[in-house]
């Protein structure tokens, strides 16, 4: 039996009896297809061999993006109560103060947990640092004051990447 019979049984059950949404249906008979036109045309499969792979490869990316929607929600719930505990840490009466110190910074120190202003600042601040190597390596030479040959082929790739070319550094 074909992963694509599957799937259309999966979706004739429907989601109510632990069946396939005609969404999921449809991505999963597109990844199926997908696969298989790669094996057959790049692996040089044979069309039995190139149909049992697309059938493992689109089962392991499914499945593989089902654990990850689990984890994300793992991790939503889990920031959900640790900034509803936060809230009911604040130490001042009003609660919509709370709200905007769990926000941004709260100048009567009355919150003992970070905000979301500082934490933005932070990871800004690590990404301006990875950045520095780059910049500096584009620099101008001290001596004559003009960008070597190797920076500026860089550079113009890095500002061709930066706007969806794909250059291949």
């Amino acid at each position: 039996m074909s992963l694509l019979d599957c799937i259309s049984n999966a979706e004739k059950e429907g989601p109510a009896n632990g069946g396939l949404t005609k969404e999921q249906a449809k991505k999963a008979r597109q990844l199926f297809i997908d696969f298989k036109v790669h094996n057959e045309a790049n692996m040089k499969m044979s069309p039995a061999d190139a149909d049992a792979k697309a059938g493992q490869d689109t089962f392991d990316v499914l499945e593989y993006e089902a654990f990850q929607k689990k984890r994300r929600m793992i991790l939503q719930r889990a920031t959900l109560t640790r900034a509803l505990k936060n809230l009911e840490s604040y130490k001042g009466p009003n609660k919509g103060e709370a709200m905007i110190a769990f926000l941004e910074r709260d100048g009567k120190g009355l919150s003992p947990y970070s905000n979301v202003t500082g934490r933005q600042a932070v990871v800004r601040g690590m990404a301006h640092s990875l950045m520095s190597d780059v910049i500096n390596g584009l620099r101008k030479t001290q001596v004559t004051g003009r960008t070597t040959r190797k920076a500026k082929a860089k550079s113009e790739a890095m500002v061709r990447e930066v706007f969806g070319e794909n250059t291949g550094d």
